[in-house]
C-alpha cells in the first residue's frame, strides 16, 4: 500500500449527536468557557450530550475572529477547499499560515462534521483562519511537508504479525533466547508502548510503565525484548514499512524541531474528542502550538473509555492543573420508556 493510500483512524460510532451550534446555543458556563482567557492549556470534559462539541467549535470560533487580519492569504472570498466542504487531499499546501488556529480530532468522519459545523456557525469569513483536521491525517500532512517526495508503505497487521513469526523462526533456528515469545504479544507490546509512547532506547524501554497490559514483565525480560523489537524496527525500516503511530511520532518530532527553528505551527489548538488521542498523538498536538495563554483547549468525552493507551499529559508538557472544567448539564433527550 503505497502513502496515496494511507489507512485511516475508525471508531464504533462516526456520527455523535451534535448539540445545537447556533450562536444562542451555550448556556452560562459554556459561554464563559469558550470566552475565557486561559494562561496554559485548559481541559473541559463531560457526558454524552452536555455540548462538549459545541464548545470546542465555538471555542475556535472565538480564538479565530479574536487574530489580527490578516493581508493576502484568501481575501474576501472562502477558500475552494472550504467552498467544496474540505480542505482536500494531501498537499503540504494544506498546511497553510494563513490557519492559525486548529481544530483537530481522531476521525476523518468526525473532522468533516466539525468543518461543516463551523462554517454554519462561524461562516466563511472565520471558518477560512482554522484548519480542521484529524490527527493522523495532519500527521501523514507535517511529514510530507518536512519530506516532500518521501513515499512510504503501510504496514498492515496480518503483514506485521507474519514479519514477527519470520524473525521469532530465525532466532529459534540459530538457538536464540528470545524465540519463545508470541508473535501477537509482540506487536501488541511494540504497538502499545514502544510505539505508543514513542520509546527509542533500551533505557526508556526498561523505565516505562506499562499501564493496561496484561503480562508483568521482569528487567531482564524487557531487556530481551528489546533486541527483538531493535532488529524488527530495523527489517521494517529497510523495507521502508510504516505504521501510523510511526509516522505521528516522526512528524511530532520533524514538528518540535521545525518550531524551534521557525516558530509553532498554529497560534492556538482545540481538539474535540480528546480522550481518544493516543501520547505520540499528544506529542504531536503539543508541538503544533507553543506553551503559553490559550495555547491548548481540550474537550474529552466521559462517557466513553480512553482509545488505546493510558496517558500522563503532564509527562507530554501538558498542565491542565487548575484549569480542568467538568460539564454537567446534559441536552440529550431521555429515553422514552415503552
Amino acid at each position: 500500500m503505497s502513502d496515496e493510500q494511507a489507512p485511516v483512524t475508525s471508531a464504533a460510532s462516526l456520527v455523535p449527536l451534535f448539540a445545537a451550534v447556533s450562536a444562542d446555543a451555550l448556556n452560562s458556563l459554556q459561554r464563559e468557557l469558550v470566552e475565557r482567557s486561559y494562561p496554559g492549556p485548559a481541559w473541559v470534559s463531560g457526558a454524552p450530550g452536555t455540548g462538549k462539541t459545541t464548545v470546542a467549535l465555538h471555542r475556535a470560533s472565538h480564538l479565530a475572529s479574536r487574530l489580527p487580519a490578516v493581508t493576502g492569504g484568501y481575501g474576501g472570498s472562502p477558500p475552494r477547499e472550504i467552498a467544496a466542504g474540505g480542505y482536500g487531499g494531501s498537499s503540504p499546501r494544506e498546511i497553510a499560515d494563513d490557519r492559525p488556529v486548529l481544530l483537530a480530532t481522531f476521525s476523518k468522519q468526525l473532522a468533516a462534521d466539525l468543518r461543516d459545523r463551523l462554517l454554519e456557525l462561524a461562516g466563511p469569513g472565520v471558518a477560512r483562519r482554522v484548519d480542521v483536521v484529524n490527527v493522523d491525517a495532519l500527521a501523514w500532512r507535517v511529514a510530507r511537508a518536512a519530506e516532500p517526495g518521501v513515499t512510504r508503505n503501510w504496514l498492515g497487521e496480518a503483514q506485521a504479525l507474519d514479519m514477527w513469526r519470520s524473525l521469532l523462526a530465525e532466532i529459534a533456528g540459530a538457538g536464540g533466547a528470545q524465540a519463545g515469545w508470541d508473535p501477537q504479544f509482540l506487536q501488541e507490546e511494540w504497538t502499545r508502548v514502544v510505539l505508543g509512547y514513542a520509546i527509542t532506547s533500551r533505557l526508556d524501554y526498561l523505565r516505562v510503565r506499562r499501564a493496561g497490559r496484561p503480562r508483568r514483565l521482569n528487567r531482564s525480560e524487557r531487556a530481551s525484548l528489546w533486541e527483538l523489537f531493535a532488529e524488527y524496527s530495523q527489517r521494517l525500516a529497510a523495507a521502508n514499512l510504516w505504521t501510523f503511530r510511526q509516522l505521528t511520532a516522526h512528524a511530532a518530532r520533524l514538528e518540535m524541531a521545525r518550531a524551534a527553528r521557525a516558530g509553532a505551527r498554529y497560534a492556538h489548538v482545540v481538539v474535540d474528542e480528546a480522550q481518544e488521542l493516543s501520547p505520540t498523538q499528544w506529542m504531536l498536538v503539543r508541538a503544533l502550538a507553543a506553551p503559553g495563554p490559550d495555547d491548548l483547549f481540550l474537550v474529552a468525552d466521559l462517557g466513553q473509555p480512553p482509545h488505546g493507551i493510558p496517558v500522563s499529559l503532564s509527562s507530554l508538557g501538558i498542565d491542565i492543573e487548575g484549569r480542568s472544567t467538568r460539564l454537567t448539564v446534559s441536552y440529550r433527550p431521555e429515553p422514552q420508556r415503552m
